[in-house]
C-alpha cells in the first residue's frame, strides 16, 4: 500500500503503536517458560512501541511527528508538563515493581536504576540493539519493559479520546478532571419524597459514576476507579425546576462531590 501525503495525526501513530502494544501482551501470555525464547523480539517490540507512543505525545503537543529511534532523545522532546505525567506514571508502576526489583538486585549483585531518565539513557538504542542482537557489541540490559504501558497511559491522560484505559496491573492512577451533570428524578417531588431514585449511571475516561437519591433525601455518588469503589454521601440540598447540579472532581488522590456548586463531601482515593 502506498503512503499518503496527508499530515500525520496523533491517532495515526497511536493506532500503529497499539498493534505493537497488543503483540507485547500476547507474548507475555505465553508464560515465563516460553517467554525466554522470544526475549529479543519482545524487547525490540517494547522499544518500538515506546518510540511510537513518545511520537504520539510529541504529535499531540507539536502538531507534527518527528523521526528517530533514540528513546532518551524522544523523552527530551516532550514538554516539561508531559515529562511530568510520564515520570509520575513511571514512578507509580516502579513502586509496585519494587519487591521484584530488589530480588533481581540480590541475584545479580548490583543496583538497578529506578529513575526514568537513567533507564532511558541505558536503553536509548534498544530498538536497534535488539533488532540486530546477533551483531557484535556490548551486552545491553533492558529496564524499560513497563515503558509502553506507562506511555500509553500518559497518551490517554493527554488525549482520552484516542483509546480505552487498560486493565493491566498495577492499575493506572485515577484520571484527573471533573464529571458534571444535571440530575433529576422522574417525579415532581423526587427531592422530598421517601423514594429511591437512580439519577445517573455513566462512565468517562475509565471512571464510573453511579448517582442515586436515597429514601432519606441523601445523594450517593458511587465512584468506580482503578483504585477501587468509593462512596460520596451528602444531604440533598434544595433543587430547582432544572434539577440538581452535580460535579465530582478527581484531583491527585482525592475525589470531591459538589452539589449546586457547593462542596458537599470529599474522600481519599487509596
Amino acid at each position: 500500500m502506498g503512503k499518503s501525503n496527508a499530515p500525520i495525526k496523533p491517532k495515526d501513530i497511536f493506532t500503529h503503536a497499539e498493534e505493537f502494544f497488543l503483540s507485547i501482551i500476547q507474548m507475555h501470555k505465553a508464560g515465563p517458560d516460553n517467554l525466554r525464547h522470544v526475549m529479543n523480539p519482545l524487547f525490540a517490540s517494547s522499544a518500538f512501541a515506546a518510540e511510537l507512543l513518545f511520537k504520539t505525545i510529541i504529535c499531540i503537543e507539536k502538531g507534527h511527528s518527528i523521526t528517530g529511534h533514540d528513546l532518551y532523545k524522544l523523552f527530551g522532546e516532550l514538554s516539561p508538563s508531559a515529562q511530568d505525567i510520564v515520570r509520575r506514571k513511571w514512578n507509580a508502576v516502579l513502586k509496585a515493581r519494587e519487591p521484584a526489583l530488589q530480588d533481581i538486585e540480590k541475584q545479580i549483585g548490583e543496583a538497578l536504576p529506578r529513575d526514568i531518565e537513567g533507564c532511558l539513557q541505558e536503553g536509548a538504542t534498544a530498538f536497534e540493539r535488539f533488532r540486530y542482537a546477533y551483531e557484535p557489541g556490548p551486552a545491553m540490559r533492558f529496564l524499560l519493559s513497563d515503558l509502553p504501558l506507562v506511555l500509553r497511559r500518559a497518551v490517554l491522560e493527554l488525549q482520552p479520546s484516542l483509546g480505552d484505559r487498560d486493565k493491566i496491573l498495577p492499575a493506572d492512577e485515577l484520571w484527573e478532571g471533573t464529571i458534571e451533570l444535571w440530575a433529576k428524578g422522574e417525579d415532581l417531588d423526587w427531592a422530598t419524597n421517601d423514594e429511591h431514585y437512580n439519577l445517573a449511571h455513566l462512565k468517562m475516561y475509565g471512571v464510573g459514576l453511579l448517582l442515586t437519591k436515597t429514601v432519606d433525601q441523601h445523594i450517593h455518588a458511587i465512584l468506580t476507579a482503578p483504585q477501587g469503589v468509593f462512596l460520596l454521601d451528602a444531604a440533598l440540598p434544595e433543587v430547582s425546576e432544572k434539577g440538581l447540579y452535580v460535579a465530582v472532581t478527581c484531583a491527585a488522590k482525592e475525589a470531591t462531590l459538589y452539589l449546586n456548586g457547593h462542596r458537599a463531601q470529599a474522600t481519599t482515593l487509596a
